[in-house]
């Protein structure tokens, strides 16, 4: 059983899978909602055409994250309703990491020592997603 987060957005899934899986070094996968088999109860409009319906970063053989472009009228700020949290034990990759995501986005707690972490520090990015990145020691993580 894996765990795998999956984030709505509002007409830049695309943009951010490309962020996500140049940071991964990763291919994204993904899929529009030109792509989708014709539908006539589920008409789409030229606007929706290059948003995409389903796509996914894979962070390593078993973890993924799914993006796509919600196309639910709604309000809010998207994406700040869920933390995704890196557990990592190379603190060299968890910094190169850190400071990918922090690119255009905001720092909310630099890395640093905590009771239980060798090394844990928030991010919010560019796309509004927050993440703790957490240093790990077997056996805790």
């Amino acid at each position: 059983m894996r765990i795998c987060a999956y984030v709505n957005l509002r007409g830049n899934a695309l943009e951010a899978l490309q962020f996500y899986s140049g940071i991964f070094r990763t291919e994204p996968e993904y899929m529009t909602y030109a792509d989708a088999p014709a539908n006539a109860g589920f008409p789409v409009t030229e606007e929706m055409k290059h948003m995409v319906l389903h796509g996914e970063v894979f962070l390593d053989k078993e973890q993924s994250i799914m993006i796509a472009d919600d196309l639910r009228p709604g309000e809010g700020e998207m994406g700040s309703a869920i933390v995704l949290t890196l557990l990592m034990e190379d603190e060299t990759e968890q910094r190169r990491i850190f400071a990918a995501l922090a690119e255009g986005g905001t720092v909310l707690m630099p890395l640093t020592h905590t009771f239980w972490s060798a090394n844990f520090g928030t991010v919010k990015d560019r796309f509004g997603l927050i993440w703790h990145s957490n240093l790990c020691r077997k056996p805790v993580c």
